[in-house]
């Protein structure tokens, strides 16, 4: 793998880790807000909208301040709730809640749009 691919997985397994340690259920507001300032404290270099709709808070990150995306990435950051928040690697596989859907897919988005933003 090269150096640079190598820095960017490593940099989504960090970020994927912190995600999935935050019990971000719909029972737990103050955790749904801490998810979503982690999320916008990796993007805090890019235009950050932040709206809400039917007790929902939600961020719309762009490049600059514009209504027109070429590509739209689109990810969630609650999970249903469960008894443990951390996440496992095991045998290069990673196990835990919101793994699957969809912490791992967000931390992805994040690193990606970071990476590819500025070009």
């Amino acid at each position: 793998m090269k150096e640079g691919i190598h820095s960017i997985f490593q940099e989504v397994i960090m970020l994927a880790k912190r995600l999935v340690s935050i019990p971000s259920t719909v029972d737990n507001p103050q955790a749904l807000r801490d998810v979503l300032s982690l999320a916008k404290s990796e993007l805090r270099d890019f235009h950050i909208e932040e709206f809400e709709s039917n007790g929902i808070h939600s961020v719309l990150v762009s490049k600059q301040k514009t209504k027109s995306f070429t590509v739209l990435l689109h990810a969630h950051l609650d999970v249903v709730p469960a008894n443990t928040y951390t996440l496992v690697e095991k045998d290069g596989m990673l196990y835990g809640r919101g793994v699957y859907d969809m912490k791992v897919a967000a931390a992805v988005m994040i690193v990606l749009f970071k990476e590819i933003a500025h070009r």
